[in-house]
């Protein structure tokens, strides 16, 4: 970690921030395996009824199952829905 990494999670840590929030990550709510509601993703890279890939902030994310959909979106989060078999995240 770098002097400036290490200043801002200082910042983060003085004004208590929860640490995904002021860093930006990408928050994944799982409910069940028939619902999962993504905060702070990027875009759309492949939407199939067997697979979803997000960008989110440092890479993708992956999720599979089977009927998936999504039944609705913002510009800041998504709801999947569907029978969610697996979630897989992938760093840059």
């Amino acid at each position: 970690m770098n002097k400036r990494e290490r200043g801002k999670e200082s910042v983060i840590q003085a004004l208590e921030l929860p640490g995904d929030l002021a860093r930006g990550d990408a928050i994944v709510t799982l409910t069940g395996r028939t619902k999962a509601v993504v905060e702070n993703y990027r875009g759309l890279l492949c939407y199939t009824r067997e697979e979803i890939v997000l960008s989110i902030p440092g890479g993708r994310l992956r999720i599979r199952g089977k009927e998936l959909r999504i039944p609705w979106y913002t510009p800041a989060e998504l709801e999947i829905g569907g029978r969610i078999s697996g979630i897989q995240m992938e760093r840059r």
